[in-house]
C-alpha cells in the first residue's frame, strides 16, 4: 500500500493526540473522589452553553458522516471517472475536516489557559461547572474523529489502489 501526505498527517496527528488523552484520562476511583454525583444536575446541562439536539447538531459530526457518506456512493460506484471525482471532493472534505479539528484544538488550548471569553465569564476555570469533564470529552470526541479520518484514508487507498489497477 502506498502512503501519501494525507495518510501520514492523519496517522501523526492520531500519533499525537493519543497519548495526550490516555495520560488524562484519570482512574474510577480518582474520578469519583473528587467529583459529585452522577445525578448532578450539571450533566443535563449542554457543554459550552450550546443546545444539543434536532436543531443544533455539530459541525463536525455533520461533516464526519458527510466523508463517509462520500466513500459509501465511492465503493458503490462502478464508472472509475465517476469515482475520481468523488475520491477528489473526499479527499477535500477530509482536508476540511482536519482543518476543523486543528480549530477546535486552538479553541480548547484557549480555553484552558483562561484567554477565552464567554457570556463575560473566563472560560479558565476548569473546575467550575464540571469544566475539566467537558474537556476530557471533548478530546474523546476529537480522538474518535481521527480514527474515523485514519480509517476514510485507508479505505480511500484500497480504492486508489483498485483503481490503478484498471
Amino acid at each position: 500500500m502506498k502512503l501519501n501526505s494525507t495518510s501520514v498527517w492523519l496517522a501523526l496527528g492520531l500519533v499525537c493526540a493519543t497519548p495526550i488523552a490516555l495520560a488524562q484520562v484519570p482512574a474510577a476511583d480518582e474520578h469519583a473522589a473528587h467529583h459529585p454525583s452522577a445525578a448532578a444536575p450539571a450533566e443535563a446541562a449542554a457543554p459550552d452553553g450550546h443546545e444539543q439536539g434536532a436543531d443544533s447538531p455539530d459541525p463536525m459530526q455533520q461533516s464526519m458522516q458527510h466523508i463517509e457518506g462520500l466513500m459509501k456512493q465511492i465503493e458503490e460506484t462502478a464508472d472509475p471517472d465517476r469515482k475520481r471525482a468523488l475520491l477528489g471532493e473526499h479527499l477535500q472534505a477530509m482536508r476540511d475536516q482536519i482543518k476543523g479539528l486543528r480549530g477546535q484544538g486552538h479553541a480548547m488550548k484557549a480555553a484552558m489557559k483562561g484567554g477565552d471569553k464567554k457570556d463575560g465569564e473566563m472560560m479558565g476555570g476548569m473546575m467550575k461547572s464540571g469544566g475539566m469533564m467537558k474537556m476530557h470529552q471533548k478530546m474523546e470526541q476529537r480522538i474518535g474523529m481521527l480514527e474515523r479520518l485514519l480509517q476514510q484514508t485507508l479505505e480511500r487507498e484500497a480504492v486508489e489502489e483498485s483503481l490503478g489497477r484498471h
